[in-house]
């Protein structure tokens, strides 16, 4: 029980009205195959007394230990030789007693484009769906780098609320925000 879905958009698939110019006709046939643009569902899920755990925190349970499958952006080739296949039961999880915001990545430590790209926008993920300013810590692949310190200032976060989410942690809040 416990978990809360809001959906910000929904998935969609639009048609490319123009295509790159082209004189290449290989180059001329790959555009044409993908004469479309996908966009995914954006989501915030909340999950009382969830936990999570992965290499780029992608394993998600709610309090009774059901693992939440397609919640995750765990990476397959990881995931498909990883925690689930390889234990017969969970370790007891670190607690924290506040709402945690899953913002990890596996290369988003010390990498300035995943930062970016994969780390930085669920901070506006978190606001726009109402959670930004609920939030007491930030399960965050964190190095304290300069670019992370930065960006955190612009965006009004307090580094202090971000905590370094290592590859094998696993960790359960009052609760988790996805």
């Amino acid at each position: 029980g416990g978990v809360k879905l809001t959906t910000l958009a929904e998935a969609r698939v639009e048609p490319i009205r123009e295509l790159p110019g082209c004189n290449v006709p290989a180059n001329r046939a790959y555009y044409e195959a993908r004469a479309e643009r996908r966009w995914d569902s954006t989501l915030c899920v909340e999950i009382e007394h969830g936990s999570v755990h992965g290499h780029q925190a992608g394993q998600f349970f709610t309090k009774d230990r059901v693992f939440l499958q397609n919640l995750g952006v765990e990476d397959w080739a990881y995931f498909g030789h990883g925690f689930i296949e390889t234990r017969l039961r969970l370790p007891k999880p670190r607690t924290i007693d506040g709402t945690v915001a899953v913002m990890a990545h596996r290369a988003g430590y010390a990498n300035f484009a995943h930062w970016v790209f994969d780390v930085l926008p669920r901070f506006e993920i978190l606001r726009r769906c109402g959670a930004l300013e609920r939030v007491d810590h930030f399960a965050v692949g964190y190095a304290g780098i300069g670019f992370q310190r930065e960006s955190l200032a612009v965006l009004g976060i307090d580094e202090g609320r971000c905590g370094k989410f290592q590859p094998d942690d696993f960790l359960q809040a009052r609760t988790l925000i996805v």
